[in-house]
């Protein structure tokens, strides 16, 4: 952050603008009080601190569906000298958008390095269908007795990149069926909801693998189902269909399975 900035300004703008990502569920309005309000106080802030405030910039424009602008103010970051947390905005954003396999480019270029912002953002592999990238990471800094969080993250995580290599299946097909699932939510002008997609998957010797996940979307459960059922017959015009494996939809007031 540029000196002279007092830290709280750009603090607290940000976790205004971090609440207002990671509480939609819909695209928000450009026209709406919202939107306005959280744009003008990143146009105050544009004036001292330009990287953050083109970060916020850039995760409310892709917020309102805005992928130009999203990339705009991406771009003006990284001129300005935004470095790698452009790259975690970029991740982050186009893995809400469900833009999955632009998102995983980014993730992978993001924990490629040793520093706290790649450490940070480890467990958005999920979002980003790199589950062996993830667990790759994580062993490489475990070796440095480095104190891990989220290690349910981490245990899903290697159930699935375990269930895909015993079915055959590569991961990046599943990030291709879960480009799929993002176009029909973008259709709809939908954001998953909560930190990341449900996944479940097991390859335990007591039964066959199997690799689900589930994208919460906030419809009701007979639109969740029709969405699940187009993005079927769009997997199955893809050649995407792999036996027991699958992304679908399920409404958000479905409790989750553990």
């Amino acid at each position: 952050m540029p000196s002279g900035v007092p830290k709280t300004i750009a603090e607290d703008l940000g976790i205004r603008v971090r609440q207002t990502v990671e509480a939609a569920c819909h695209f928000l309005d450009s026209a709406s009080f919202e939107f306005k309000s959280l744009w003008r106080e990143c146009d105050k802030l544009q004036k001292v601190d330009a990287v953050n405030a083109s970060l916020m910039k850039a995760s409310l424009a892709g917020l309102a569906g805005d992928l130009e602008g999203l990339e705009r103010w991406l771009t003006n970051a990284e001129q300005n000298g935004g470095g790698e947390s452009v790259r975690g905005t970029r991740f982050a954003m186009y893995s809400d958008l469900g833009f999955v396999t632009e998102a995983s480019k980014s993730y992978r270029e993001t924990i490629a390095n040793d520093d706290s912002l790649a450490r940070l953002n480890l467990t958005h592999g999920i979002a980003c269908g790199s589950f062996s990238e993830m667990l790759q990471a994580a062993d490489r800094w475990a070796k440095e007795d480095t104190k891990l969080e989220e290690q349910d993250v981490l245990r899903r995580s290697a159930q699935a990149r375990d269930a895909l290599r015993a079915l055959g299946v590569p991961e990046e097909n599943v990030r291709s069926m879960m480009d799929r699932a993002g176009e029909l939510m973008r259709a709809r002008r939908l954001l998953w909801a909560n930190l990341m997609p449900d996944l479940i998957a097991s390859s335990t010797p007591a039964a066959h693998p199997f690799f689900a996940l589930n994208y919460r979307v906030d419809v009701e459960p007979a639109e969740a189902a029709e969405m699940t059922w187009a993005l079927a017959e769009r997997l199955a015009e893809d050649d995407l269909i792999f036996p027991f494996v699958t992304v679908a939809f399920v409404s958000k007031q479905r409790p989750a399975a553990s």
